[in-house]
């Protein structure tokens, strides 16, 4: 049986202190990888690669977001 799990992680950009949110999905069936499922409007996904989150980077000023670790619900 597969089990899902979500959790938000909140952004600032520490460029230019832009904030907002993201929510991470993760499934046991695919090994606990985790998936983008939504992002606030301040802030733009690039693709991810396989086995990769996606990069996160602010619309204000382009600047990539720290990777984050994952901590679930």
């Amino acid at each position: 049986m597969e089990k899902a799990s979500q959790f938000m992680e909140e952004l600032v950009c520490p460029s230019c202190a832009q904030q907002g949110h993201a929510t991470w999905e993760s499934s046991t069936k695919e090994g606990g990888l985790r998936h983008l499922a939504t992002l606030s409007d301040g802030f733009e996904m690039w693709p991810e690669r396989k086995g990769e989150d996606p990069k996160i980077t602010c619309k204000q000023c382009g600047t990539a977001q720290p990777e984050q670790k994952a901590v679930g619900n």
